[in-house]
């Protein structure tokens, strides 16, 4: 039975149990982050105002100026801070959900220090290009998750705050690694290893959203009916 708090919507075969307090925080967040799109697709060295985005976003400006800027380069590069984002956020929730922990993220469990340590030793000692940061990137976080995930069996079995906690010290011990390969390194190499810690979609373009996009929304579907149940009990076992 459906209390004030919630209801049910029904469509065919599926059914779904909606909470008001949900959807209306989901509804002032995504206000909230297109209201902040228009301001930030009108800040820059050509200052624009909100009526004069929506006017070339809708195609109804008379800049052509402005549109092509808005289009071309702000708009893709929104578009792709918000797929990372949404990216990252999946990610978390994927892990939290597998490890039946609110700690249990990419971040505080570890991988994503790991994948930094490996970009990092690329960039510092082989000066390697984008492609060879990418992948010694993503070997050295399989490298850490597969660490991170034997070191903290247990009996068979994993998850839980024993996972959390390896993950933390694994992470700790691999972050003092990155802080050291950054000093030792040269001033050149350090700033271009800041920068891809930091991340810029600085050469973002609509055929890249397109494919991330596409990659998402696939990602996303699989890996939805793979999450199990949230943990009833709460206490992260």
């Amino acid at each position: 039975m459906m209390g004030r708090s919630s209801f049910g919507l029904r469509i065919g075969g599926f059914s779904l149990q909606l909470r008001r307090r949900s959807l209306a925080v989901c509804a002032a967040l995504v206000l909230t982050g297109l209201a902040l799109g228009v301001l930030l697709l009108g800040t820059g060295t050509l200052h624009l105002t909100p009526s004069e985005v929506i006017d070339s976003l809708l195609g109804a400006g008379g800049n052509p100026t402005a549109e092509r800027i808005i289009l071309r380069v702000r708009l893709p590069r929104l578009a792709t801070a918000m797929l990372v984002g949404a990216s990252l956020g999946m990610a978390g929730a994927i892990f939290q959900s597998l490890s039946r922990n609110a700690l249990g993220s990419p971040d505080i469990i570890g991988f994503t220090t790991g994948a930094a340590t490996g970009a990092i030793l690329q960039i510092v000692l082989f000066d390697a290009g984008p492609l060879g940061v990418s992948l010694a990137a993503f070997a050295s976080c399989i490298t850490t998750a597969v660490a991170v995930l034997l070191l903290s069996m247990r009996h068979g079995a994993t998850g839980g705050y024993r996972l959390v906690l390896v993950g933390v010290g694994i992470g700790a011990i691999l972050s003092g690694i990155n802080t050291l390969l950054l000093v030792k390194g040269g001033l050149d190499q350090a700033a271009a290893a800041q920068l891809w810690l930091a991340g810029s979609p600085q050469h973002a373009h609509m055929g890249a959203c397109d494919t991330d996009s596409h990659w998402f929304r696939r990602d996303r579907s699989r890996c939805r009916p793979q999450c199990p149940p949230d943990d009833p009990s709460g206490d992260g076992r």
